[in-house]
């Protein structure tokens, strides 16, 4: 694996469930260009700013780390399209991105969703997964287009759904799926 990992990296991420996905590509020794999440936010009681885990870890890691309040700004764009990446990933950012963005990887923008697309598309597939009742629910992995979760699927893996299991378990399971998942998905698409 180790051509693959000369690949450069764009990653677009705020939560914990993306969090995964970038220490994997980190630890797999991935060219991390940019990390790009969302502002920080107040939290707690003092209504502290506080960063997002994407964040947190990207600056720990001394990664280059934007959050911006506008990703459709030119100026930013111009600046993440200087890093020339093969690849963007994008789990849990929090809003959608624009064309302009999914044009300039070499390759394809890549979403890690869970779910078993097309169902639970959007937000919280997972409590959607629970509150309907599902036996199983899983990872996709899709091509980036701008109508949301409708691209084309690279790779899915599903999980059964048992009884005691609750959300932040398969949060938990789909999260450490998701990221083995992309990285093959990286490794397929850029040897084919």
């Amino acid at each position: 694996m180790n051509g693959v990992n000369n690949l450069k990296i764009g990653f677009f991420g705020t939560s914990d469930f993306a969090l995964k996905a970038l220490t994997n590509l980190f630890n797999k020794s991935f060219d991390i260009k940019y990390v790009v999440s969302q502002s920080p936010k107040p939290s707690g009681r003092g209504q502290r700013l506080a960063q997002s885990p994407v964040h947190r870890f990207a600056k720990k890691k001394h990664l280059n780390i934007f959050t911006p309040a506008n990703i459709d700004n030119l100026e930013f764009i111009n600046k993440i399209r200087n890093y020339k990446v093969d690849f963007i990933v994008i789990v849990a950012y929090g809003k959608i991105v624009n064309e302009n963005i999914l044009k300039l990887p070499k390759f394809y923008c890549l979403n890690i969703h869970a779910s078993i697309l097309p169902k639970w598309r959007g937000a919280a597939p997972i409590q959607r997964a629970i509150l309907n009742g599902d036996n199983e629910t899983g990872v996709s992995i899709i091509v980036v287009e701008p109508k949301l979760d409708s691209g084309p699927i690279v790779l899915s893996q599903t999980i059964r759904i048992n009884k005691n299991d609750n959300a932040g378990f398969l949060h938990h399971e789909l999260s450490v799926i998701g990221s083995e998942l992309v990285i093959l998905a990286i490794k397929k698409i850029s040897e084919n």
